[in-house]
């Protein structure tokens, strides 16, 4: 599925659709997403977020005077750089009328150059005005196989700070990921780094722990 959504990006970007929403309340995995595209179509991508201001991926800094959206989306504009630009959590700004209009500004050069502004959210409404020149991905949930990844990715983590042993039969690893769908992979990181570092180990206990986290 997320191959998927990987492949109606890049066809969207190359149609030059110039903003596009990526539907997902998960920043790390639509950040994952749009650094594979950006490889995919050899662009550099840039992100903003409130405060923190708009980056290079990989860079640690901020670009000078984009900690504040209005000056981002004007950095967007007068660059006129060929990039991906992921904006994080801008749902309440889109009610602004000002915001609205930098923002119409800075996807304009996109509508017949290589690139695009991306909104991440998983509630946002894009005013009528912008529609045309958008278009919506969905970020499905995340597949067995991505859940498979995290837990040895957080067992790994873990097991350099302290001993975890992983006492799960194949079928259990099995039951566990099967129950931990439903989750986002944010929520689904900190269950399983709760469980292991509680304990040491990973072992049937914490199928039966998903399970009444998820009723909860």
């Amino acid at each position: 599925p997320a191959t998927e959504a990987l492949n109606d990006l890049a066809l969207l970007v190359r149609s030059r659709y110039a903003l596009i929403h990526l539907e997902t309340a998960e920043e790390a995995r639509a950040e994952a997403l749009l650094r594979q595209l950006g490889d995919r179509l050899q662009l550099p991508l840039f992100v903003w977020r409130r405060v923190k201001g708009l980056r290079r991926d990989g860079t640690t800094g901020p670009i000078y005077g984009t900690e504040d959206l209005r000056g981002a989306l004007a950095h967007v504009e007068c660059a006129r750089f060929p990039a991906l630009y992921c904006f994080h959590d801008v749902d309440a700004d889109l009610a602004s009328a000002e915001l609205v209009s930098l923002l119409r500004a800075a996807i304009m050069p996109y509508e017949s150059m290589a690139g695009a502004v991306v909104l991440r959210g998983a509630n946002l409404e894009l005013p009528e005005s912008l529609r045309p020149q958008s278009a919506v991905v969905q970020l499905p949930a995340p597949s067995p196989d991505e859940y498979r990844v995290l837990i040895d990715s957080i067992h790994r983590d873990v097991s350099l700070r302290q001993q975890v042993e992983n006492a799960l039969t194949p079928d259990e690893f099995s039951q566990l990921v099967n129950n931990l769908r439903g989750l986002s992979l944010t929520e689904a990181g900190k269950l399983l780094t709760k469980a292991m570092v509680e304990d040491g180990k990973l072992s049937a206990a914490d199928i039966a722990l998903v399970v009444q986290a998820k009723k909860e």
